[in-house]
């Protein structure tokens, strides 16, 4: 399904988020216009307020109202008849009609200010509707909408408010004894501006989320590439091809870190593919030759009758055979016992020095029959260890330093402690293990000499068998050449400190 895509995920939360971001930016935009524009009409209708003002104070004072001197236009006792001529009651008539004031204050620069306040106020979108208290009007200029509604009566002197009603923006404002003063303006212009604009900042908007989702989209497909990469390669290596490898180009990104340490599992995955291949011939190989060893022995016997003697001979060679065929089972059981992390170990805080004493005298034996020397130099070191897991240990290695060189050699053990672990070295002066056998002397079914290994009836396992208990331990064995000659494996274990 698309809802599953990873790409198609990031794909909507990017265009989600960017249609947030570019709506919630153009509206801010679209806001602050229309709220600047406003204000400057509102300046507008101020300004106008202020220009009408001593008009208004001269119209209601011929109306026998109070007048307040402090409007410093006009002195009603001296411009009698004026007031009527611009805020007459009833409403204002036509030009032609108007009742013009006496000769000898027609030409009186106050008049003349008043008559060009007036023209210019019904040349302009701006009006002026002038109410008494009870709201009844008391005169309008000519470009006054129809109906103007009245406003509250609640108000205090000297107070001014702006209303938008009806595609009108007025500012009303207060004078005394309730009267009120109504200067206003059209807005079907500037409404039908900010459509405009607003039409214009959604085709913008719709650009950026366009380009914005392309761009998301690109992106995206950018950043997942390297997983589409990564499943490829594991689908060919699920295929059955494990030399398969992720293009690492990208190595200091998260996916490359992550391509990076995929490429190590799946070399790892490779090896162990191959040494379990690798065990399994050698494990078969191993078995084949005492079988065929029975079987050969055995059809021998049963071709015709043999004598007591001869009869014995071949069950001799059969039970050997078999002995052959218990060490490597019984040491793949063990191996395998190993890997599934089931060694079972019995901890215990013991002297090492006895531990390793034990087994060189149990190895006495077959280096008197070989005419060797097995010494030990042994301090008291205490670890924390199963004693018969780490006496196999070195009974096995000093085993194997007796039967793989030639009689007389000279093998020899110490124990020492380095940084808070417990150091044995096994050593010899013996032939040696071959160069190109060191690095993989520790794998299974290794050996340095495999006729002779054969013959002495090892199974190739005890070196493999060695390693995975020190490491069960907490400790490393290695493996290395002596100058001039011989061989020494090294082991490390932890100590109770």
């Amino acid at each position: 399904m698309i809802s599953d895509s990873i790409r198609w995920q990031i794909q909507a939360w990017h265009g989600a988020l960017l249609i947030l971001t570019t709506s919630i930016l153009l509206f801010a935009f679209w806001d602050h216009e229309k709220n600047q524009r406003f204000s400057r009409l509102d300046e507008k209708l101020q300004n106008a307020l202020l220009s009408a003002l001593p008009a208004t104070q001269l119209g209601m004072a011929n109306g026998n109202r109070p007048h307040d001197k402090r409007s410093g236009w006009f002195e009603p006792e001296k411009d009698e008849g004026f007031g009527e001529l611009l805020f007459g009651d009833p409403p204002l008539p036509p030009p032609h009609e108007r009742k013009m004031p006496p000769p000898e204050q027609r030409n009186r620069p106050e008049v003349e200010r008043a008559r060009q306040f007036l023209t210019k106020l019904e040349s302009s979108n701006i009006y002026v509707v002038a109410m008494r208290g009870d709201r009844s009007e008391i005169t309008r200029t000519l470009n006054t909408p129809a109906f103007v509604p009245p406003p509250s009566a609640n108000e205090t002197e000297g107070e001014s408010h702006f209303r938008t009603r009806d595609g009108f923006r007025e500012l009303i404002h207060y004078k005394p004894r309730q009267d009120v003063l109504i200067v206003g303006a059209g807005i079907a212009d500037l409404n039908d501006t900010l459509k405009s604009l607003a039409a214009f900042l959604v085709g913008i908007g719709g650009g950026v989320v366009g380009l914005g989702l392309v761009g998301g989209w690109w992106l995206a497909s950018r950043a997942i590439r390297p997983l589409a990469e990564i499943s490829a390669t594991a689908e060919r290596i699920a295929e059955g091809d494990l030399t398969q490898r992720i293009d690492t180009h990208e190595a200091k990104s998260e996916l490359g870190r992550l391509a990076t340490l995929l490429n190590h599992t799946f070399e790892r995955l490779h090896n162990t593919f191959e040494q379990q291949a690798q065990f399994t011939a050698d494990a078969s190989h191993e078995l084949r030759t005492p079988i065929s060893v029975i079987m050969a022995q055995t059809e021998l016997a049963l071709m015709r009758d043999r004598s007591p003697e001869e009869y014995r001979e071949a069950l001799e060679s059969c039970y050997r055979s078999g002995e052959q065929m218990k060490s490597v089972v019984n040491s793949l059981l063990e191996l395998a016992q190993m890997d599934a992390g089931n060694l079972d170990l019995h901890l215990e805080v013991v002297d090492l020095a006895e531990v390793i004493q034990d087994s060189v005298r149990f190895v006495e034996p077959l280096a008197e029959q070989r005419q060797d020397t097995v010494s030990a130099d042994l301090e008291t070191v205490y670890a924390k260890i199963d004693d018969l897991k780490i006496q196999q240990v070195m009974t096995n290695l000093l085993t194997n330093a007796i039967k793989h060189n030639p009689d007389g050699c000279i093998v020899q053990v110490s124990l020492t402690v380095e940084d808070a672990h417990a150091v044995i070295r096994v050593f010899d002066d013996g032939t040696g293990i071959p160069a190109e056998i060191l690095p993989r002397v520790f794998e299974r079914f290794v050996r340095a000499d495999k006729a002779r290994s054969r013959a002495d009836g090892s199974s190739g396992l005890g070196l493999s068998i060695v390693k995975a208990i020190v490491e069960a331990h907490g400790g490393s064995i290695i493996a290395s050449r002596l100058e001039p000659k011989g061989t020494e494996f090294r082991v490390r274990l932890p100590i109770e400190t």
